[in-house]
Formats: C-alpha cells, structure tokens, sequence
C-alpha cells in the first residue's frame, strides 16, 4: 500500500499536464501513487496518461466517459490506495519537496488534515504567494474560514488521512463542477477532525484563461447556482457563509457581463442602467481578477450601498 495517493482529473489539457506529472515524479518522497482520472478527453491527454502509467508502475490511468470534475475527483477517492490523500489539478505543478515535508509535518502534529500556503501564477508568469494562516483546529474551524473567503477552499493545497473519508463519509456530487472540493470540507465539518497549519508553499496554481474559474460563463453560472443549492442543504440557508457565497456569485455574474439588463435588475435592483454602473465598477472588477475577490466584494458592497445616494449624480434614477 503506497503512503499518499495522489488524485488528479484529467480533461482535454495535452498542453500542460505533462509539466504537472513531470513535476510528481519528481518528488523526492518515492512511496506515492498517482491515480489519472481521464474524464473523456477529446485531445491528447488520455494517450498522455497511458504513456505515463506505462513508463511509471506508481501512475495509474482510468478512462472514464465525461461526467464533469466532481465525478472524476470521486472516482479517484474511491480508487485511492494510500494512507494520504492530496488532489492536483493538471495544469498546475508542485515543488520536489512537497509530498516529503506534508508528510513529515502532518504526522509531527498528529493531525487529519494539513493545510500549507500556496502560489498563485498567471499565463504571464507572474507568481503571488498566498498565505493561509489557519489558527483554528478542526475541520469545523476549517469549512467556515473557507465559506467565509479567508481560505482557499481547494483540495490541492491540503493533504487529508485517507480515514476521513472513510469516517466523514463526504463525496462529490454530480454536475456541481464548481467548488465541488468547498462542499468536500463542509461535509467533513460534521465529523471531529483535527487540522494543522505549515506555513510554506509548495503548490503552484497557475490560471489559465481556459480555466473554469478563470472564465465566468453562462454555463458557470448554472453550475454556480446547483453548488449553492447543496449547499443550502448543509449549511443554514440564512448564514452569514450562505449569503456570502451568494453574493459571490452575484458579483462573478456581474463582473463577466453575461447578465440581460432585465437579469442584472433581477439581481441587483439597486442598480437602474448596466451599461452605466459598468462603467463605475469596472475597477472592482479589475481588483478582483488580480485575484483580491475578498477586497473586491467588500468595495462592491460598499458600492451598492452608496448607489442611493448617488443616483443624482450617476443618473441611475432615470424612468429606463
């Protein structure tokens, strides 16, 4: 039995995942497995796996028809031989030491769940370290910082006893594509779990203009809207994480310009004319790409509540 198993969903990135799986066999830990999860991609990357899994008995390469990311995160769980857990995406990498020291620290502190800083790089090649302080201790702790923005929900920055899933019980839920791995903590928040914070990066997580959460679509937003509904399923729909990650949404929504004039009054009825308020929120929106959604939300509602007293001068207040 291999210590971690390594869980990574693979769909139509020929371009990058040989990059991601050079940097895993590059660990210098030597007792992983690396479980691909071929969601039926329509590129090279399924021929890739093979040619990988052939050249390195610890890979090993599912071909599954296409059911979305969740479904193939799942099958990857429910494949996973390890004692560990960790999840990466294809088109990231992570440094030699990871597994190495996640492993030394996790058993150090006696913990289920590790969490660890990690890096946040653009096409461009620009590279932001993000720091995860976590003073909390349980997984609790963990799903509300998450639901509240001050963690990265992610499963790849986080390294998790294969025993919890197994305790916890927590799974994937098909078609919800986006935060799928948020549901995973949030579920996990009901069993007593212990977690740990090493403050070091070892993950890079590199944002493409293709990715699904670098590219706010229609179809996202219907994918945004089945997350908030299991959601609400576990957590009270009238919490505080609840209508943050509604208001979330909304501003994703908003920032993309995928949104009808009538669906943007729908929406936000503070707001008279899109086109204008565009105009006026444009820089939030550019905060937020920068990566500060955070800081973005805060301004944009800071925004909305101001709107009242500025119709005059906007002249929002106009009959449409």
């Amino acid at each position: 039995m291999p210590k971690v198993s390594i869980i990574v969903p693979v769909y139509n990135v020929e371009k990058y995942i040989r990059n991601c799986l050079d940097s895993i066999r590059n660990q210098t830990f030597t007792d992983w497995e690396c479980i691909l999860v071929d969601d039926g991609s329509t590129d090279k990357s399924g021929a890739i796996c093979d040619e990988y899994a052939v050249a390195d008995t610890r890979i090993k390469a599912i071909h599954k028809t296409n059911g979305g990311v969740a479904t193939a995160r799942q099958t990857g769980v429910d494949a996973a031989m390890g004692e560990y857990l960790i999840h990466a995406d294809p088109d990231d990498y992570v440094e030699p030491e990871m597994l190495d020291e996640m492993i030394a620290e996790i058993q150090r502190q006696r913990v289920d769940i590790l969490v660890v800083d990690f890096y946040c790089e653009k096409d461009c090649g620009a590279i932001e370290l993000k720091k995860q302080t976590f003073s909390g201790s349980t997984s609790k702790d963990l799903a509300e910082e998450i639901l509240l923005q001050r963690l990265h929900g992610s499963l790849c920055n986080k390294i998790v006893r294969q025993s919890c899933y197994k305790s916890a019980n927590p799974h994937f839920y098909p078609g919800v594509d986006y935060c799928e791995d948020v549901l995973i903590w949030v579920q996990m928040s009901k069993s007593d779990l212990s977690v740990g914070y090493l403050p070091k990066a070892y993950y890079h997580y590199v944002q493409h203009e293709e990715s699904i959460t670098g590219n706010f679509t229609r179809s996202t937003l219907e994918t945004c809207k089945k997350y908030i509904g299991k959601l609400c399923s576990l957590v009270p729909e009238d919490s505080s994480e609840v209508r943050l990650s509604k208001e979330m949404v909304k501003y994703n929504a908003f920032c993309s310009q995928i949104l009808s004039d009538k669906e943007m009054k729908e929406l936000f009825p503070e707001i008279k004319t899109y086109s204008k308020c565009y105009f006026y929120l444009k820089p939030i929106y550019r905060i937020g790409y920068c990566g500060h959604q955070r800081r973005a939300h805060r301004y944009l509602s800071t925004f909305y509540s101001a709107i009242s007293h500025l119709k005059t001068i906007l002249h929002l207040n106009r009959p449409m």
